[in-house]
């Protein structure tokens, strides 16, 4: 069986398109990171046709484009409470989030 290894992600809010951001952070041997990225992409990213039209409809072209490499979250009427709660604000900097 393979080795378990480490996957880690940053998670940002977007706070003009209201929606969390989870970006993949790619570390290792360029094998280790081109397969890092394959894997978010099949899994994660905002591939799909509905995922790209609502990238747009939530952003513009860039957020389109971008959708490839990151994996948005909207957050839409929720955005307030989690400013609420200070979601908003502990994800200022980003938060690390690893997957063994």
């Amino acid at each position: 069986a393979p080795q378990r290894k480490q996957f880690n992600l940053v998670l940002t809010a977007d706070h003009d398109s209201k929606a969390l951001v989870m970006t993949p952070i790619p570390f290792g041997t360029h094998a280790e990171r081109q397969a890092q990225i394959q894997w978010f992409q099949m899994l994660f990213a905002d591939t799909s046709i509905f995922d790209m039209l609502q990238n747009y409809t939530m952003g513009d072209g860039s957020d389109v484009a971008l959708g490839f490499v990151t994996k948005r979250l909207p957050l839409g009427g929720l955005w307030d409470n989690a400013k609420k709660v200070g979601l908003i604000d502990a994800l200022q900097y980003g938060a690390r989030i690893s997957v063994t």
